[in-house]
């Protein structure tokens, strides 16, 4: 099961992009792709118009994201467990 980040630490919601810069702000660190399973690991990976940022918590996952030609932005993020459990929250502009 993917666990995706959505929101910082601070509570601000993720947008569709520039998800490696916004990690950064909130205490990330950009590293080169890894070669073997490190804690905190996040993947951001380009898919257009939008990114998704994914919490590598196991070795599978990050055996698993290694492969494929998205361009993808390596991260070591303090908050990944912790954010990676919170649920997407969904502006409506309702209210």
């Amino acid at each position: 099961m993917d666990r995706l980040i959505h929101q910082l630490s601070t509570g601000k919601r993720l947008g569709n992009l520039n998800k490696a810069k916004l990690l950064v702000s909130d205490g990330a660190t950009i590293i080169k792709q890894p070669t073997e399973f490190v804690e905190s690991l996040v993947c951001v990976i380009h898919n257009g118009t939008m990114e998704d940022a994914v919490y590598c918590y196991t070795e599978k996952i990050l055996q698993e994201l290694l492969y494929g030609d998205r361009f993808k932005e390596w991260l070591i993020y303090p908050h990944a467990d912790e954010m990676s459990l919170k649920p997407q929250v969904v502006d409506m502009g309702m209210g």
